[in-house]
């Protein structure tokens, strides 16, 4: 019995449970990123770009449903080495019941729920997607639920020595936490955000219209333009005499200033929108550029990856489909540390250095003045 079975020690143990956590934290991580994507970058205010979005959000919303069900998945895999090792210690077990169906579907709807307040500003796509939400829950649950109950009723038919002498699950509990639903999941990833991407791109040039235009030109004018303005406008050495029609009346100097005096001189005040402006424009490039380069790479490597994993799954079970396992969820770890972190940093340097580019113009626009 012995010779066909793989006994676990305690480290492989500890390892597995280590393993297992990180599938199901990586899962959770990718699917709330593609929620991320669909209604906090794609979906705006705009009544008819809700209308245009409405089929791909809710494909958004089904495949986020399905990444949150395999970390589940991944997850459930604690319960088999709970029955398959008897020395597992306490801080294990506590770790097994906070990992169980009611506390996943309880924390999976608290963060949809947060989502949802700091995401979705339109109030009927907010209640739409907080209904969404609910049925996910409850899908999940009794995905959850319904695996359970099969894979313990295989388990009661295992003799007691053989389930803890090595076998990790039986067959139908390998079935069903068989990530083979996840391929063709990974492989849309792409292709989404592809679509998503040229939409995007599309919308706003069709967005683009006369008064946009022109209202874009009313505020280009910068601080440079005004030390332009400064720099070519210099002050007369010496005073002109009066103009053929007298001097000008001193009550319209300070609406209409004449070239070459004082009131010509000075910047034009501050406007109050440049920060809202500068956040649309960045929100704009974000979505022009959705993805990087490196994270598409890796979504396509992690293609490859998961058809290694769902062809390794049918194979006999060792522990090499494990390790691509593992190597997977480092990957999508990275990818979804290049897209929070390094996204996010780079876009927080940008805004700080234009703050601070506006604060020297306009103090060199100042001093000139």
């Amino acid at each position: 019995m012995e010779s066909e079975h793989h006994v676990l020690s305690d480290a492989e143990t500890y390892n597995s449970i280590v393993m297992w956590a990180l599938s199901g934290i990586c899962s959770l991580a990718l699917g709330f990123q593609l929620i991320r994507r669909a209604l906090g970058h794609v979906l705006t205010d705009n009544s008819s770009l809700l209308l245009m979005m409405k089929g791909r959000a809710r494909l958004m919303l089904l495949m986020s449903a399905l990444i949150v069900v395999d970390s589940i998945n991944n997850i459930y895999h604690f319960y088999w080495i709970w029955l398959t090792d008897e020395y597992m210690v306490t801080s294990h077990r506590m770790v097994l019941i906070l990992s169980s169906s009611p506390c996943i579907a309880l924390v999976v709807m608290i963060i949809f729920y947060r989502c949802a307040m700091v995401l979705v500003s339109d109030s009927a796509w907010r209640r739409y997607y907080l209904h969404s939400s609910r049925i996910i829950c409850v899908v999940a649950w009794l995905i959850h639920a319904a695996g359970g109950y099969v894979a313990m009723r295989e388990a009661a038919h295992i003799p007691a020595t053989e389930a803890v002498h090595g076998k990790w699950y039986p067959s139908w509990a390998t079935a069903l936490l068989v990530p083979v639903p996840m391929f063709s999941i990974a492989a849309s990833i792409w292709s989404i955000h592809v679509a998503a991407r040229r939409h995007n791109q599309t919308f706003r040039t069709r967005q683009v219209t006369p008064d946009s235009r022109t209202a874009a030109g009313m505020h280009k004018m910068t601080t440079a333009g005004v030390r332009k303005s400064v720099g070519a406008q210099q002050a007369p050495t010496t005073l002109p005499g009066p103009p053929p029609g007298g001097f000008p009346n001193p009550t319209l100097l300070s609406s209409s200033p004449v070239p070459g005096t004082a009131s010509s001189l000075l910047a034009p005040p501050p406007a109050l929108h440049t920060e809202a402006e500068d956040h649309h424009r960045n929100s704009n490039k974000s979505n022009q550029f959705p993805l990087s380069r490196t994270f598409q790479w890796l979504n396509v490597v992690s293609v490859g990856l998961w058809i290694t994993v769902a062809v390794l799954a049918f194979a006999p079970r060792d522990h090499l489909s494990v390790h691509y396992n593992a190597l997977l969820n480092f990957l999508l770890m990275l990818s979804l540390a290049n897209e929070y972190s390094f996204g996010h940093l780079i876009q927080f340097l940008n805004r700080r250095r234009k703050r601070s580019q506006r604060r020297s113009n306009a103090a060199a626009v100042s001093d000139v003045g």
